[in-house]
């Protein structure tokens, strides 16, 4: 906020009504100390007053923070036109809402419900937006829905990673140590030699999954506890999304206990392909074995002291991905 401008437009609207910093602050029930404070610039209004002010004078925040009344006026009108529309909206939602089972209507009012709080608390009263972010969070939101559940649970998760990294978060200190910056030297065909900085990242933020793929026994893998690493781009797998880590012998000689491993997402693997599969609830690093002519698959050990685990029937199966490569 310009306090300057604030304070100056509050001013002018005060007096143009006639009224005294004494007058206005009872109206709106605070001190005549804050007014005062306000019009020379020393404090800001809390939320609440800044509504109170805007409801008395008949504005918007935006116009006493400094737009032209043209502008304000231009943007009430096209506001209110598109509250008019939304208005007709909330009015066929009701009545679509009438056909519609009650398990859609549950999620269709819990999704509403939750977009009108981060409305109200993160764009009308904290003002934790651009334009351009509120148009990036309406393609998010469309972009969801055109993915499939897999697609939906990545992007869930990777939002997830993006909150915690601290050089994600806003108003954190860039992490220059993540940016990589080369001099190129360039010579043209006159013989005139020309430099060019590059900047590329040297490292990036994968998942690495506390609950560790069991080369063994087996082991839980949850897709909610991981931590997250920063891994040389140079050492990663082409298309690896995240890394887990393995423990026991079972994958002897290729993969040792305490090996983390890169992962590529994938729903199925190809005969003999080494991954992570999930068995019963229980996580394995295998190599999968595909016997057509028995209708019988295994997941095997390259560690020929383990016996190969055969899924039975009535077995739960379930493929995490591929996996690509060691992290050294």
């Amino acid at each position: 906020m310009d306090k300057s401008i604030f304070s100056k437009n509050l001013k002018e609207l005060r007096t143009n009504k006639g009224l005294t910093q004494k007058e206005l602050a009872k109206i709106l029930g605070i001190s005549t100390g804050a007014i005062k404070s306000y019009e020379i610039g020393t404090r800001e209004p809390g939320f609440n007053t800044m509504v109170a002010l805007e409801r008395f004078f008949g504005v918007s925040g935006e116009f006493l923070k400094g737009e032209s009344r043209n502008t304000f006026l231009n943007n009430r009108e096209k506001t209110s036109d598109i509250l008019d529309s939304l208005i007709e909206q909330f009015l066929l939602f009701k009545e679509e809402m009438r056909f519609a089972n009650t398990k859609t209507q549950s999620s269709a009012v819990t999704l509403i419900d939750a977009l009108l709080h981060i409305v109200i608390s993160e764009i009308i009263r904290a003002e934790n937006y651009t334009e351009q972010s509120v148009s990036d969070l309406c393609k998010i939101i469309k972009y969801y829905f055109l993915l499939n559940e897999v697609g939906q649970h990545e992007l869930t998760k990777r939002s997830r990673e993006l909150s915690i990294l601290p050089q994600y978060k806003k108003n954190a200190p860039f992490q220059d140590k993540r940016i990589k910056t080369e001099t190129l030297t360039i010579t043209n065909d006159f013989g005139q030699t020309n430099y060019e900085e590059k900047t590329s990242l040297k490292s990036i933020p994968l998942r690495l999954y506390n609950e560790a793929a069991s080369a063994g026994l087996g082991n839980y893998l949850s897709d909610n506890y991981f931590d997250i690493i920063e891994v040389d781009i140079s050492d990663i797998p082409a298309d690896s999304d995240f890394c887990v880590r393995i423990y026991g012998d079972s994958m002897l000689p290729k993969y040792q206990d305490g090996n983390i491993v890169f992962v590529r997402s994938l729903p199925a693997l190809e005969n003999g392909q080494i991954g992570i599969f999930v068995l019963n609830n229980d996580a394995y690093c295998k190599q999968l074995h595909i016997d057509y002519e028995h209708r019988q698959t295994r997941l095997v050990s390259l560690n020929q002291e383990y016996e190969d685990i055969i899924v039975q029937e009535f077995d739960t199966l379930r493929t995490v991905g591929l996996v690509t490569g060691i992290l050294t």
